[in-house]
This record gives C-alpha cells, sequence and structure tokens, in this order.
C-alpha cells in the first residue's frame, strides 16, 4: 500500500513538472513568434522602401491640400480669394479637431488652377462641379499617355 501510494505521488508531481515544463516551452515559442513578427515588419521599412514610403507619404499630403481646397471652394458660396479660402480651412481645423493648421492655400490653389479645376471670377472663387471635374481629370489622364499601335498595311 505504500508502494502505490509513493508511486501515486511521485506520479502526480511528475506530471505537475511536465505540465510546468510544456506551458512554458508554450509560452517561449508564443513569444519567440511575436518577436519574429514585429521584427520582421519593423524591419521592412529600410533601405530603398523608406524612399519610397517618404515620396508615397507626401503625394498622399499634396492630394490632401487639393482636395480640402476643392471641396471649400465647392461648398462655400462667400470665397472671395485665397485668403478667405484659407482662413475657411483653417477654421474648420480649429473647429472639428482643436488644432492650429498652417493650410498651404497657395500652393493647393495653383495645383487646382494647374488641373483647371477653378473658376476665378474677379473677386470670387468656386470650383467646377464634380461631373466636369470628373471630366476633366478623365480627359487628362487619358491623354497622359499617348499610345498608338503602329499600323500594318
Amino acid at each position: 500500500a505504500s508502494l502505490v501510494a509513493l508511486l501515486a505521488s511521485v506520479g502526480g508531481i511528475a506530471s505537475y513538472l511536465f505540465k510546468q515544463f510544456s506551458d512554458f516551452r508554450n509560452r517561449k515559442l508564443a513569444f519567440m513568434q511575436t518577436l519574429t513578427e514585429n521584427l520582421y515588419f519593423k524591419n521592412l521599412d529600410n533601405n530603398a522602401a523608406v524612399f519610397h514610403r517618404l515620396i508615397d507619404e507626401a503625394e498622399e499630403e499634396e492630394c490632401k491640400e487639393a482636395f480640402f481646397a476643392y471641396y471649400f471652394l465647392l461648398v462655400k458660396q462667400d470665397i472671395t480669394g485665397a485668403d478667405t479660402l484659407d482662413d475657411a480651412i483653417e477654421s474648420w481645423f480649429r473647429a472639428s479637431w482643436g488644432c492650429d493648421v498652417d493650410f498651404e492655400v497657395d500652393d493647393a490653389l495653383n495645383k487646382l488652377r494647374n488641373l483647371g479645376l477653378v473658376i476665378e471670377i474677379p473677386s470670387v472663387l468656386t470650383a467646377v462641379e464634380i461631373e466636369r471635374g470628373c471630366e476633366i481629370l478623365d480627359k487628362r489622364w487619358d491623354d497622359y499617355f499617348s499610345y498608338s499601335p503602329k499600323t500594318t498595311s
């Protein structure tokens, strides 16, 4: 009877130690997997990828400037010039997000002028209607690459 009790207690201790070792090994594997994934994703932007990311983010910011200017010219009827557009956008940022932004209104207006999306009448700035703007941008995109296949006779 004492031998059975001794074997049962040794078996219980052995199973407890095996469970603790198994839990430790599983935690270690999960930690190593998480560490490997984090290091992999943090290492993606090195060398040339850093430059690509910076260029992509700069392009996005330039587009956002033009979008804000176009939207405010389309929605607001009392925009008389670059100063009032600048004030309208900056006050919107202040009211909506509680932050002061120095909006580059001249840069945004130049982009819209180059695209043909702004109508300038003395003392009034307006944006072309959305449908017309889409037509202008579509034509510009279609004409961006001039490709004509060679015809064989």
